[in-house]
């Protein structure tokens, strides 16, 4: 049985790894790049902002929010049923990609906060 269990925890690693690397070699071979091929690309940004050396920085941004519920188990009971679990859990993840180019245009410097960048 941990065999098993530590099978399966490799594997989300390898993947999580894979996915991470995957983003990063999108990310970089964006830099040199006029920013308006990456709009054609990618969209328009969702925000639009300035970093303190004047440079315009392009903000994405994507989010998914899950929720789950647990079972709800019904307990039989004298005159009455009793309800145990059913909590509910909301999840979100997120990634927002950060493109920062010089005055004229071109990508200078990308990086990513994330738990879903892909």
């Amino acid at each position: 049985m941990k065999h098993k269990l530590y099978i399966i925890l490799l594997c989300f690693f390898l993947f999580s790894c894979a996915a991470q690397n995957n983003y990063r070699q999108i990310c970089q071979s964006w830099i040199g790049n006029d920013i308006n091929e990456m709009f054609r690309a990618w969209g328009p940004p969702q925000k639009t902002n300035t970093m303190p050396n004047g440079n315009p920085i392009y903000i994405y941004y994507e989010s998914d929010t899950r929720t789950e519920s647990d079972p709800v188990i019904m307990l039989p009971g004298r005159g009455m049923n009793m309800a145990i679990g059913g909590d509910t859990t909301t999840y979100t993840n997120y990634c927002q990609t950060n493109v920062e180019t010089s005055a004229d245009g071109k990508i200078l410097h990308i990086n990513w906060q994330r738990n879903m960048c892909r």
